[in-house]
């Protein structure tokens, strides 16, 4: 959606209004009424777009945690044939401390 030139004079209940201002001030006034609804257009139509890509971003994430979650309980079972030899290993503590 192309974003159009916006005016003060648009709409009926503004054009009253506006004539009783002076050209210079209502040439000035229509300017930066252009300028700023352009500006909050971006920055609404910025929200929105980063407000999907934050949500499938975080999807994303919460996908590949669970995967590695259960990849790496899988993986970890058949690494070590001997889960009772291995278990030391895995909080990587000392087998035989000497403290």
């Amino acid at each position: 959606m192309p974003l159009e030139a916006i005016s003060l004079l648009e709409g009926t209940c503004l054009k009253a209004a506006a004539v009783q201002l002076e050209p210079d001030v209502l040439h000035s006034l229509d300017s930066l009424y252009a300028y700023y609804h352009r500006q909050w257009w971006c920055y609404s139509h910025m929200y929105r777009v980063f407000k999907v890509y934050k949500a499938l971003f975080n999807g994303m994430a919460l996908l590949v945690v669970a995967a590695g979650a259960i990849t790496g309980s899988i993986f970890a079972k058949n690494i070590c044939p001997n889960p009772k030899a291995c278990e030391n290993e895995y909080l990587l503590l000392p087998v035989n401390p000497t403290c």
